[in-house]
C-alpha cells in the first residue's frame, strides 16, 4: 500500500520565515548587502527548484503545496527586485520585448499545460520565468494591458 506525502502545517508558515531569512543576511551582510542578498537568494532558490524538482516525482502534493520547494519563486522575484537598478538601464525596446515574451509565456503555459503534467518540477520554471520577464520589461517599460485593473 503507497502512502502519499502531504505538507505538514508547520511547513504552510514559510512564507514568515522567508523574510526573516532575508532580514538577516541583510544585517549580516550589511557592507555588501545587495551582493549578498543575490548570493543566499541566489542559492536557496536553486535548492527550493531543485527539491521541488525531485519531490514532484516522489509526491506531487508535496511538492506543489509544500511552500520549501515552491521558494524559489519568491527567490526569482527578489532576485528580479534586487536587479531592478540594472533593469532601468536595459531601454524601451529591450524591456518591451522581454515584457511581451513574458506575457506570451504565460499565457502560452495557461493553454498548453494540462493535468497530466508533472507540476510543479520543471514545468514551474516557464510561467514563473515568464512572470519575471513581464516584471522585469516593465521597469523599462510599462506594458499599457497589465496596467488594466482586471489584469491587476
Amino acid at each position: 500500500m503507497a502512502t502519499t506525502l502531504h505538507p505538514s502545517p508547520t511547513l504552510r508558515q514559510f512564507y514568515f520565515v522567508w523574510p526573516l531569512i532575508m532580514v538577516l543576511v541583510a544585517v549580516l551582510a550589511a557592507a555588501h548587502r545587495r551582493k549578498w542578498l543575490v548570493i543566499v537568494l541566489g542559492c536557496l532558490s536553486v535548492v527550493s527548484l531543485l527539491g521541488g524538482v525531485v519531490l514532484t516525482g516522489i509526491s506531487q502534493p508535496w511538492a506543489f503545496f509544500s511552500l520549501p520547494t515552491r521558494a524559489w519563486e519568491l527567490g526569482l522575484g527578489g532576485l528580479v527586485a534586487l536587479a531592478a537598478p540594472l533593469l532601468t538601464r536595459m531601454g524601451t525596446k529591450l524591456g518591451r520585448v522581454a515584457g511581451w515574451l513574458g506575457l506570451i509565456t504565460v499565457v502560452t503555459s495557461i493553454f498548453v499545460f494540462t493535468h497530466d503534467l508533472p507540476f510543479p518540477g520543471w514545468y514551474a520554471l516557464v510561467p514563473v520565468l515568464g512572470a519575471a520577464l513581464m516584471i522585469g520589461g516593465g521597469h523599462a517599460y510599462e506594458l499599457r494591458l497589465l496596467q488594466n485593473s482586471l489584469l491587476q
